[in-house]
């Protein structure tokens, strides 16, 4: 799957330097995946995850491996944030000094390992957070939408049906409606789902594209997400995957706080050697 690839302008601005605005932008879209994929890689805790997702982008910045990274881009820009995570998890037991004298080193060399190496390695534990953060980003949305229109069932149908495993009768006899009315909300809601999870990841991908690229990029990224999840049991089961994964849950919980204190981290400390 070709992950959406942010090589123009948000990244462009954020290369020059950025502004908050651009860098919580950037942190709200690779928060998730980055702590999905360290997740992914070792026996770690939720807090561990994070603490490794904030030192990968205080790296990024201080080091200013984005502008780095934009003379080069040959390289994917997730294999680039794949390098990282991968080095501050084997920096993490070292000293303090030692870490400053390991950083020195792996920064110099970042770029070039992620253009010389292969990143299908890589690529499926990064998307399958990415998905898993762009389906929990979506449900939050749909809930927030059904709840404000007084529809609130709808999207309890499919919490039911879907996250929860319940038959339709169970659903039915839960929400005190008829098993027909359960089917009806759940047909609405499966094709709002649908619209809302691709109108997200049009709103990624235009985020990351000039004009003129942005369509063909996104129908691109739209068929490789049909095709992963085809691959994975289709929509229904990565929704239901999502939801059992309770560390899913408390990421998104605790995103805008650990947003908030790294971008504060990152812009007091100072640049890197």
């Amino acid at each position: 799957m070709a992950f959406p690839q942010t090589r123009h302008t948000l990244i462009q601005r954020l290369a020059a330097g950025g502004d908050d605005s651009d860098w919580k932008d950037f942190l709200a879209d690779y928060w998730g995946p980055v702590c999905g994929f360290a997740l992914r890689r070792g026996d770690y805790k939720l807090a561990d995850a994070e603490d490794v997702a904030s030192q990968t982008f205080e790296v990024v910045l201080r080091n200013k491996l984005l502008q780095r990274w934009v003379k080069s881009k040959q390289a994917k820009l997730r294999t680039l944030l794949c390098s990282v995570v991968c080095r501050v998890q084997a920096n993490q037991f070292r000293s303090n000094r030692r870490k400053e004298l390991f950083e020195q080193k792996f920064v110099d060399e970042v770029i070039r390992v992620a253009d010389q190496e292969s990143s299908n390695a890589l690529d499926e534990g990064f998307i399958a957070a990415w998905v898993d953060d762009l389906l929990q980003n979506t449900l939050q949305g749909l809930a927030r939408d059904y709840h404000t229109q007084g529809k609130g069932d709808y999207f309890r149908v499919l919490h039911g049906r879907l996250c929860q495993g319940l038959s339709i009768e169970e659903v039915a006899e839960l929400l005190n409606i008829s098993s027909s009315a359960v089917n009806n909300y759940y047909r609405h809601v499966r094709k709002r789902l649908g619209e809302s999870l691709e109108a997200n990841l049009r709103a990624q991908v235009f985020r990351y594209c000039q004009a003129e690229e942005a369509e063909a990029e996104f129908q691109a990224e739209w068929d490789s997400l049909a095709e992963y999840l085809s691959r994975h049991g289709g929509l229904e089961d990565a929704v239901a995957r999502t939801y059992q994964r309770l560390e899913n849950q408390q990421l998104q919980n605790n995103k805008p706080r650990r947003i908030k204190d790294t971008l504060t981290k990152i812009r007091l400390a100072p640049p890197a050697p």
